[in-house]
């Protein structure tokens, strides 16, 4: 499945191929990537890679995640996801590489996914969680006119500990 954003960025269901395209954008951004993403630190190849979107195609079959990978020039940009569906309700997730930041790919992104998930999915609400220090993952949720809800503490987990997430909202009719 594709969701077609302009002429030349797009989201698209994974392939494990994709792994290959991938894991570089993870490699050359992984300490930023992980202070926000456990799985940055533990993702060690393109097989890892791989393996991930094998388990994620297998949730996806089974109708607990949707997710895409984010194309720009026919290259892969990062991830974008829906997760955690229930009552109405689902969380998006999302990574980009730093090469691709700052152009309003992920802005672009996150409203083609917002839309697909209020229309096909018949979302009620759609849910947004970042840590407090993620400034630049708070500002893509503020930008987009997510409403924050407040805080959920020790609720992300690391390796040893839990993070606080700040959570952010949009209902159907805010959309």
């Amino acid at each position: 499945m594709q969701l077609s954003i302009t002429d030349n960025i797009y989201i698209e269901t994974p392939a494990i191929s994709d792994a290959a395209g991938l894991y570089p954008l993870i490699e050359q951004d992984r300490e930023n990537l992980a202070k926000w993403l456990p799985w940055a630190a533990t993702t060690q190849s393109v097989i890892d890679e791989a393996g991930f979107i094998r388990d994620c195609l297998q949730r996806i079959e089974d109708q607990q995640l949707w997710l895409g990978v984010i194309w720009v020039d026919h290259h892969p940009a990062g991830m974008i996801d829906l997760h955690d569906f229930k009552d109405s309700h689902a969380a998006i997730g999302y990574w980009l590489g730093k090469d691709y930041r700052g152009q309003g790919v992920l802005a672009q992104s996150l409203a083609a996914l917002e839309k697909f998930g209020f229309g096909r999915y018949r979302l009620h609400k759609i849910s947004i969680l970042a840590e407090p220090d993620n400034a630049a993952s708070r500002a893509v949720a503020e930008r987009a006119n997510y409403r924050q809800d407040g805080t959920l503490r020790e609720h992300i987990p690391h390796q040893d500990s839990f993070a606080d997430a700040v959570v952010y909202s949009k209902l159907s009719d805010e959309a």
